[in-house]
């Protein structure tokens, strides 16, 4: 039984708790929590439920859910009107009060993404965005390294966590999940997520490239 004296301290605690919202404005579900919780304002990523998604520094969350690993959103933030700099907007002009996140989709390399709010199944690789993706951080907002995006042929590759982990962007939709990638998308090849993450796993990078080149070429 709580004494007296705890009562004040747990309701303190609980107000201190902030409040996730979508890119919409309304509030997000428990199983979203701020990325940097002792933060004023932060984005807010899938982080309260089996497999929790890894944030980004730039707001964007990476899915590490079975059947979208390494497919990337902007979701919303502790700010209900998502203004704040902290607030995930790399899909800033297509903000829109009817959306509640964005799927952001590498359609070439470099940093050559596309918005594509949640519902949406067409291709929106015809209206390129430069995306800096950021660094890979914990829940408590320590960077622990640097997140490389790549491009090219077929989608499938690889992201390392503590295992490395294929990426999928199947034809199937979820929706209460994730949307599916363009069906001329190029894939999202590694990552790196550094200490208590895991390391860095690009050896079979350089195959990738050698067997893009030579579809490139006609071999």
């Amino acid at each position: 039984m709580l004494s007296k004296s705890a009562i004040p301290l747990l309701l303190a605690a609980v107000s201190a708790q902030k409040t996730c919202y979508r890119l919409d404005g309304s509030e997000a579900s428990s199983e979203f929590a701020p990325c940097n919780p002792n933060a004023k304002i932060s984005a807010c990523c899938h982080l309260n439920k089996d497999v929790p998604d890894i944030c980004l520094s730039s707001g964007l969350c990476l899915s590490q859910q079975p059947g979208y690993e390494g497919l990337m959103y902007s979701n919303g933030c502790t700010d209900k009107t998502g203004k704040d700099s902290a607030c995930p907007q790399p899909c800033a002009d297509k903000n829109s009060k009817s959306v509640t996140a964005y799927n952001v989709l590498p359609c070439a390399p470099g940093r050559q993404f596309c918005c594509r709010a949640f519902g949406d199944n067409n291709n929106c690789c015809g209206d390129i965005v430069t995306v800096s993706i950021g660094s890979v951080m914990t829940a408590a907002s320590a960077t622990l390294a640097s997140t490389t995006m790549a491009t090219g042929g077929d989608i499938s590759g690889t992201i390392s966590t503590t295992k490395p982990t294929a990426i999928s962007c199947a034809n199937s939709t979820d929706a209460n999940t994730l949307d599916t990638c363009p069906k001329d998308n190029s894939v999202v090849i590694g990552g790196a997520v550094g200490g208590a993450l895991g390391t860095l796993l690009l050896g079979s990078l350089g195959t990738i490239v050698l067997l893009l080149l030579r579809r490139t070429k006609g071999i």
